[in-house]
Order: structure tokens, then C-alpha cells, then sequence
């Protein structure tokens, strides 16, 4: 092919051997089914050899579509929320969807911020929105414009008291507390204490809340019973390193034979304060984490945890507003898969 020769969507036609009708289609992601599987790979790989770049201008002007979908999501900079961000974007790539990320800040200005993402990715005529945020109630009012602007969106892990008229995904808490529990009961432990966060009033609402009941199902499912006095939880938010430090003479006085925490940080502060006063861990007390952090897997006895399996999440996020955009409404919520990491810190020290 000469340098500098426009190539164009007739010149695939020919390349691939079909019809000008459907490469279109392909360009605009065969809404209808018309076009096969084995059609769409003949068509693409020879896009993929001509070089051939669509003019997204001029389909967009066509279509009344960008090919772009929004991306708002909190904590932009950390590991947690771009693994969910990085699912979404394979599964949107993969149809032939860009993606346009903006982010919201943290503190009082928090539902402030949202507005103003979801006002300036309106702007730029997204086809749809995926609003990632944290796992702590939200404003629901700084979703107003979005409701007014009828464009589709999926929100990730977004809690709030009244049911919402956009797609939800959530990240599997509750799977993942249950999980957590039927791996210490496989290894025979029958006093499992939860080390968690607010179980009552306004900070029981997410993530907290469902691991919770997580746990108490992972309980019933292996016919073990529900002991409040192993449940350890505070009214105040608090998930840092530092509070599993210091709650590790109270979760002694408990008397269980392990203990599941509500988070990585906390498990490997208990785990650290443990080893220090001479508790064998897993023999006299099996611990257990949760969000498989990176940590995890490279302290002196490894923390098993349950991976959240977060661009797992993203995907499902990133195929629901694929399949609203097509027509397909999804009432109820999507949940994302969890999948227990075991090591030292129940199963012992293992040989590699």
C-alpha cells in the first residue's frame, strides 16, 4: 500500500471479501446480529492489515453515537479501584468503546465533585457512564443530572437508600465472607471470630454490613451457630493496621480458633501483634484477611485472604452498559465473584 493513501472501509471490503454493508456493521457493532463470528474476525484482521482507521468524526455525526463511555471513579491513583476501571476497559475495547476517566474527590466536596464529573463527561456526548466509588453510603443527589439526562450508566459499589434507575454492580462481599468461613471450617475450625466494622446504624450500610452477613451465612451454610460473643465490631470506621494491633488481647479473651477480619490491613496488624507474644499461628489460631492486597503474599508467614477479583467486577460493569446501550435493561443487581487465596496463615507453612 502506498504511503499516505487513505485507506478506506471499502478497501476492507474487499481485503476480508464482503460486502461494504458488513464492514459497516462491524464499525458499528452489528447492533442487530447480522454479521458472524467468523464474518467479524475476516473483517477485523484485514482492518488490522490495511492499518485502516476509522473516521470516528464522521460516524459519530451518522451514528449520534461517540463509541465513548465515561469512567468516574474515586481513589483514581490506587491499585483497588484501577483493576475494576481496567475491566471495564477490556470489555469495552473489545466491542470497539473508548473510554473518557474522570475522578471524584474525597472529603466534604465528595457529592459536589461527582456532579461535576458526570456534567463535564455529558458534555463530551458519552454513550453511557460507569461511576466507581467507594464502599461507604453515597449522596444520592449528586446523581440529579445524570437522572435528568436519561443516559445510561452502571454504578459500581454504589450505596444508597433508595433504588436508583441506573444498572448496579457490587463487589461480592457477602460471597466473599462466606467463602472465608467454609475454608476455615474445611480446616476444622468451629469458634470463628469476626473482626469487622459497624454492624448497626448508619455505618452498617455496605460493605460493612455485607460482609457481616456474609459471615453469619457462612455459619449457618456449615451448621456451626451464630455467637455474638465472637463478633468484634466498632462503631466508628476504622481498617487500618494499627486497630488489628491492638484488638489482639481481645480477641484472645474470646477463646476462638480463628478469626476472620474485614479487611488485609487489620489481619496483618492482629497477625503481627500474635506472633509477638508467642501465639502459634494457624495451629493455636488460623487468621484470615480479605482483599488479597499485595502485602498479603510476601510477609514472614503469607495471610490467606479472598481475592475480590476486582476486574472481574469491571467487566460485568463494563458488559452491563454495553447490553443497555443495545436496549437490554438488567433490574436486578450484578454481584462480582470472589475466590479464596490460602496460605501460612491457616494452612501452615507449605513447601513451594
Amino acid at each position: 500500500m502506498a504511503r499516505g493513501k487513505r485507506i478506506t472501509s471499502k478497501m476492507v471490503a474487499e481485503r476480508a471479501g464482503v460486502s461494504c454493508t458488513a464492514v459497516s456493521f462491524v464499525l458499528n457493532g452489528d447492533p442487530q446480529g447480522k454479521i458472524s463470528q467468523e464474518t467479524q474476525r475476516r473483517i477485523r484482521k484485514a482492518m488490522a492489515d490495511l492499518g485502516y482507521k476509522p473516521d470516528l468524526l464522521a460516524r459519530s455525526m451518522r451514528t449520534r453515537k461517540t463509541q465513548t463511555i465515561g469512567i468516574i471513579t474515586t481513589g483514581i491513583a490506587g491499585a483497588w479501584f484501577t483493576r475494576i476501571v481496567l475491566g471495564a476497559e477490556e470489555a469495552l475495547r473489545a466491542e470497539g468503546y473508548q473510554i473518557l476517566l474522570g475522578s471524584i474527590s474525597e472529603g466534604p466536596i465528595k457529592a459536589k465533585s461527582i456532579s461535576s464529573s458526570i456534567d463535564l463527561l455529558l458534555s463530551r456526548q458519552v454513550d453511557g457512564l460507569i461511576i466507581i466509588t467507594g464502599s461507604e453510603p453515597q449522596d444520592e443527589e449528586a446523581l440529579s443530572s445524570l437522572i435528568d439526562s436519561g443516559v445510561p450508566a452502571v454504578l459500581v459499589n454504589y450505596y444508597s437508600k433508595h433504588r436508583l434507575p441506573f444498572g448496579r454492580v457490587y463487589i461480592g462481599y457477602s460471597d466473599a465472607a462466606t467463602r472465608a468461613v467454609e475454608h476455615l471450617v474445611s480446616l476444622g475450625k468451629k469458634r470463628i471470630a469476626f473482626l469487622g466494622g459497624p454492624i448497626e446504624g448508619r455505618g452498617a450500610i455496605g460493605f460493612n454490613r455485607e460482609i457481616y452477613l456474609g459471615y453469619r451465612q457462612g455459619l449457618g451454610k456449615c451448621s456451626l451457630p451464630y455467637l455474638q460473643e465472637l463478633v468484634c465490631s466498632w462503631t466508628a470506621i476504622s481498617t487500618t493496621y494499627e486497630y488489628g494491633k491492638e484488638m489482639a488481647e481481645k480477641v484472645l479473651a474470646l477463646e476462638p480458633d480463628a478469626v476472620y477480619c474485614l479487611n488485609d490491613y487489620i489481619a496483618l496488624g492482629l497477625l503481627s501483634s500474635l506472633r509477638k507474644i508467642g501465639v502459634a499461628v494457624p495451629d493455636e489460631l488460623a487468621i484470615m484477611g480479605n482483599d488479597d492486597i499485595e502485602a498479603a503474599r510476601f510477609v514472614d508467614l503469607s495471610l490467606s485472604s479472598v481475592d475480590m477479583m476486582l476486574e472481574d467486577c469491571g467487566e460485568l460493569a463494563g458488559k452491563l452498559i454495553l447490553q443497555m446501550l443495545n436496549g437490554k435493561k438488567s433490574k436486578l443487581p450484578l454481584y462480582g465473584p470472589a475466590k479464596v487465596k490460602a496460605r501460612a496463615s491457616t494452612m501452615g507453612r507449605t513447601e513451594d
